[in-house]
C-alpha cells in the first residue's frame, strides 16, 4: 500500500527516502513471521489463538494483539498444488488479476531490488461499502534446502500513489505467507497465511475482526480452483526452482 503524496517539491527526496526505507525488512520479521506460523498450532490452555474454523483442510486461527485493535489471523491449508504454482498464483499480479474476483487493479509502482518493491491494488467491496485500496512493501525470499517461500507485506506510503476519490486507503500492519513443499508429497504445498489488515473508514473493528476471521474458507475455495485452471499456464523458472525473490 503506498504514501501518501507530498505535494511540496523541496519534501520530494523527503517521501521517496522514506519510502524505500519503510520497504526495508529485517531478518527479525522473518523470525516474526516463522513463529506465528508455526507455533501454537495446537489446541491448549496457553495457546493465544482461537480456533474460529476447521474444516475441509482449512484451520483458521484469531489472536488478539496487545494494544492494537485488529486482531491477527492466522490460516493454516495444505493445497495439492506444487509449491511453484502456488507462489506465482499469490505473488504474480497478472496472474492475480485473472483469479481473484475481488481485484479491481494491481501494478507495481516501484521496483526497490530484486526481492522488495512496491504494489498497488484495489479491491471491490460489497454494496454500500467504499471500495478499498492498499499500497504495499512487499518482499519474497526463500529457503531453498528446506523448500520454503516467504512473501512479506506491509502499508507504506508512496508518491505515485495518493489516496483518491472513491476508495479507501485500508493498512496492512503486518502480514504474509509461509509457503513450503509437503514433506509427504512434494507436489503439494502447506501454505500458512499470517492477516493482520485494518480496512479503516467507519466499519466498526468488532465486524471488521469478525469478517477477516471467517471469510479465509470461502476465499480458499475460490484460490483452489483457480489454481487448478490457471495452474498450468503459469510461468517457473527453472533456474530458481520455482522461487521468487532472493535467497535468505
Amino acid at each position: 500500500f503506498g504514501s501518501l503524496i507530498v505535494t511540496a517539491s523541496s519534501r520530494l527526496l523527503l517521501v521517496l527516502v522514506f519510502t524505500c526505507k519503510m520497504a526495508h525488512y529485517t531478518a527479525e520479521d522473518y523470525v516474526t513471521l516463522t513463529t506465528l506460523a508455526t507455533t501454537h498450532t495446537e489446541k491448549g490452555k496457553d495457546n493465544p489463538w482461537d480456533e474460529m474454523y476447521n474444516k475441509d483442510n482449512v484451520i483458521v486461527n484469531k489472536m488478539k494483539v496487545a494494544g492494537e485493535s485488529i486482531h491477527r489471523v492466522r490460516v493454516q491449508a495444505t493445497l495439492p498444488y506444487s509449491l511453484p504454482v502456488v507462489t506465482r498464483m499469490l505473488y504474480d499480479l497478472d496472474v492475480r488479476r485473472k483469479w481473484d474476483k475481488y481485484v479491481l487493479e494491481t501494478m507495481v509502482i516501484e521496483t526497490i531490488s530484486e526481492s522488495t518493491d512496491i504494489i498497488y491494488m484495489s479491491v471491490n467491496t460489497p454494496r454500500g461499502i467504499s471500495n478499498r485500496d492498499l499500497v504495499q512493501a512487499r518482499e519474497a525470499k526463500y529457503d531453498a534446502e528446506k523448500g520454503i517461500q516467504y512473501i512479506l507485506y506491509r502499508s507504506v506510503e508512496h508518491s505515485k500513489a495518493p489516496e483518491k476519490a472513491g476508495f479507501v486507503r485500508a493498512h496492512t500492519i503486518f502480514s504474509g505467507y509461509m509457503l513450503q513443499r509437503d514433506p509427504a508429497n512434494p507436489n503439494h504445498t502447506k501454505l500458512v497465511l499470517i492477516s493482520q489488515n485494518d480496512a479503516k473508514g467507519s466499519i466498526p473493528k468488532m465486524v471488521l475482526n469478525f469478517v477477516a476471521s471467517r471469510s479465509p474458507p470461502e476465499w480458499f475455495a475460490t484460490f483452489n480452483k483457480a489454481c487448478e485452471e490457471f495452474g498450468p499456464s503459469c510461468k517457473v523458472d527453472d533456474a530458481s526452482s520455482g522461487f521468487v525473490g532472493t535467497p535468505m
